[in-house]
């Protein structure tokens, strides 16, 4: 009894699959919006695997149903379908999907041998999510914005001295509105602002430190296309250290997206991690951060000039607007001298 049932089942599914290629309720094979890619195949097959940086396998074909090749990801290239079973008896396999021509195309799905004598032709399942690209999860740590910051920078050195004193407004609107306010980008050499955005940044050699709060970069590395590089020198006092320290300094460009996984690397509240990490001391007690005790070594974004840099401080007295002063922070005091 149970194997005419069987029989019967399968030869029903063989009369739908000849109309309608797919013996399912659900013929529709996946969604090409990214946002939604990835769901499971939904007609014959369940999802295909994504990975970062390689190619997705098809998803395999059920019920008879050879599966579709996945899509091609960065570096990648499409995965062939795997064929499926045969139900109610049938033999294994089939002939396996055939790969994509171009890149980001779906490898035809193969058929596999069906049950009770017939071919099944149910279609394959959708190929797996789209791979998470390493410069959308650094897009996600910076949130750039298009937009040139409207911080000042401002020399204020003093008459004759041997090095460059800024006061750079990194406020970036205040800490609630920081999110929607880019970073300021300075030239060393020009000691001043560079009128490019977030966007723009990235393209451009014509900055050394970008800065948000308290967050800085170089541009190297993850941060941007130059040559910048950074090497710490802690305890180290500002006055001593010559030319003499660039030799032995341990250099590097920032690097806060993990080029073989895209995970993200951050400090602990979520910020991307740059060479400047731990450039502050924080009091739990007033709340305030106070710059630590050392000195940076900064190659600028042409790997022309290195330069010994220390941040003086983090806040300014400005008016309250009632005749007395209060402290805004995020404007820092830097002092720089070309080495």
């Amino acid at each position: 009894m149970l194997k005419d049932r069987l029989v019967s089942v399968a030869v029903g599914c063989l009369v739908v699959v000849g109309l309608s290629a797919a013996c399912s309720s659900d013929s529709d094979g996946g969604d090409d919006d990214p946002a939604k890619a990835g769901t499971a195949g939904k007609t014959g097959g369940s999802s295909g695997s994504s990975s970062t940086a390689a190619s997705a396998n098809g998803g395999k074909g059920g019920s008879g149903a050879g599966g579709s090749g996945g899509t091609t990801h960065e570096g990648g290239v499409a995965g062939t379908g795997e064929a499926g079973s045969g139900e109610a008896g049938g033999d294994m396999g089939g002939q396996a999907g055939a790969p994509p021509s171009l890149v980001g195309g779906a490898g035809a799905g193969g058929a596999g041998l069906g049950g009770a004598g017939g071919e099944g032709a149910g279609a394959g399942g959708e190929g797996g999510a789209e791979a998470v690209s390493c410069n959308t999860v650094r897009a996600e740590l910076l949130g750039p914005i298009d937009a040139i910051s409207t911080g000042s920078v401002e020399d204020i050195s003093a008459p004759g001295a041997t090095s460059i004193t800024l006061q750079v407004d990194a406020s970036a609107g205040g800490y609630m509105a920081a999110a929607n306010n880019p970073y300021i980008y300075v030239t060393l050499a020009g000691k001043s602002r560079t009128e490019v955005t977030d966007l723009s940044a990235d393209a451009s050699l014509d900055w050394d430190i970008a800065l948000k709060r308290d967050n800085l970069r170089s541009n190297g590395g993850d941060s941007g296309p130059g040559a910048a590089e950074v090497a710490i020198l802690d305890g180290a006092d500002f006055d001593a250290v010559t030319s003499a320290a660039v030799s032995t300094a341990a250099f590097d460009a920032d690097s806060f997206v993990n080029a073989a996984t895209c995970e993200p690397i951050t400090d602990a509240i979520g910020k991307p991690l740059t060479r400047f990490d731990g450039w502050y001391e924080y009091d739990g007690a007033t709340m305030k951060l106070s710059p630590a005790n050392r000195v940076y070594l900064i190659r600028d974004a042409h790997a022309a000039t290195v330069y010994k840099l220390q941040i003086v401080g983090y806040y300014v007295d400005v008016s309250n607007g009632m005749g007395g002063t209060v402290s805004k922070s995020a404007v820092y005091t830097l002092r720089y001298a070309a080495l």
